[in-house]
């Protein structure tokens, strides 16, 4: 196990800590053997706390022993990891090892499920009133958000269930994705003639028609893709007082008006 060396001590690794300066000091002195790849800051990271933070954000990996210390530090007996340091050391002692604490993240938990959990195809996954726990190795638990999910793009049918990854610990949800299928037609905008003589044929110029899907979405529809009854080649009668237009075997209707010649 790798640990840091402070030369011209008995006990090689073992840093006698009377404040925060001197810890951070012992830790700027041994940089290279720690891996860190920047020195630390004495004016901000000046107290046990804060230099065990930014460590275990640099390396990953960051723990303390502190017999005689802090009661709020963490220990290694806490953590399960070996301790060779002289118990009889006395003040603020803490061993920093290089490979020690690791990740404490024994599990994770969705603890509240999202608020949607049925899709259609093409829709986002949306996280909203999800709540994710973390259970630490101690026994502590707390609310996490800084998690990560594997899916990110529009969501397909295949998509059953996403998972959630905190600090290498992962969760899933099961979701449903249903087919985003047409449900009807509609005119969204009149065709702009629709006042006629008898005899004239209908015009869809300036039509605009939509199919409208079960989830809420919509689509124009291509003119030349649609069907009229009657027809764009018969002529009008005044008994023609509506145009049905078809598309996909689904119908809507156009009023019109059809005065005597």
């Amino acid at each position: 196990m790798k640990k840091l060396v402070q030369t011209g001590e008995d006990n090689e690794g073992v840093f006698n800590v009377m404040d925060g300066l001197s810890f951070v000091r012992a830790i700027n002195d041994n940089a290279t053997a720690l891996g860190t790849e920047t020195k630390l800051d004495l004016e901000i990271y000046n107290t046990p706390e804060a230099i065990a933070k930014a460590l275990k954000e640099q390396t990953g990996k960051i723990g303390f022993h502190t017999p005689g210390g802090p009661d709020d530090l963490p220990t290694f007996e806490e953590k399960g990891a070996p301790v060779d340091s002289p118990s009889e050391q006395k003040g603020g002692v803490a061993q920093i090892y290089n490979e020690a604490l690791g990740d404490t993240t024994k599990s994770i938990a969705i603890t509240t499920p999202p608020d949607k959990t049925t899709y259609y195809e093409g829709e986002e996954l949306d996280l909203t009133g999800m709540v994710v726990t973390a259970t630490e190795e101690d026994g502590d638990t707390k609310e996490v958000t800084d998690y990560t999910v594997n899916i990110t793009e529009p969501l397909t049918t295949a998509d059953t269930e996403f998972i959630v990854n905190y600090n290498g610990k992962t969760a899933t949800q099961a979701i449903t994705v249903n087919e985003d299928l047409i449900s009807s037609i509609i005119v969204d905008t009149p065709p702009t003639k629709v006042e006629y003589t008898e005899g004239e044929t209908f015009d869809p110029t300036g039509l605009v028609v939509k199919v409208v899907y079960d989830s809420g979405s919509s689509a124009v529809v291509n003119n030349e893709d649609l069907t009229f009854n009657p027809t764009t080649d018969t002529p009008l009668t005044t008994s023609d007082t509506l145009v049905t237009i078809s598309y996909n075997e689904l119908n809507c209707t156009q009023s019109i008006t059809v005065n005597e010649a």
